[in-house]
């Protein structure tokens, strides 16, 4: 249930502050107790700057009481770059799901 947020295309230093506004946009509409998705599985490519936009947008839901949880799709660079950056080890704190 709740929202899903989903991210197309690639997220690298020249698309990411574009897509922060309208992530963190829709993330501020939620209200506390709510559940969302960010779903990265129409995302081709996330740079250091989608890996930063991801964290950001995790600290920010939990500071408003929103659970955000992060689906990607196994193999692509997103969920690659997401377990070489720790998400995958830290699932109480980021949870990532991914798709079957």
């Amino acid at each position: 249930g709740g929202p899903r947020l989903e991210v197309h295309g690639e997220v690298d230093l020249a698309t990411a502050g574009r897509v922060r506004q309208q992530l963190l946009a829709r993330l501020e509409q939620l209200p506390a107790g709510s559940v969302a998705t960010l779903d990265l599985r129409p995302t081709g490519y996330l740079a250091s700057a989608g890996v930063g936009l991801v964290m950001e947008a995790v600290a920010r839901a939990r500071r408003a009481g929103v659970d955000l949880y992060v689906q990607t799709q196994q193999g692509t660079p997103p969920a690659r770059i997401l377990a070489l950056a720790g998400f995958g080890e830290t699932v109480e704190e980021i949870p990532v799901v991914p798709s079957a």
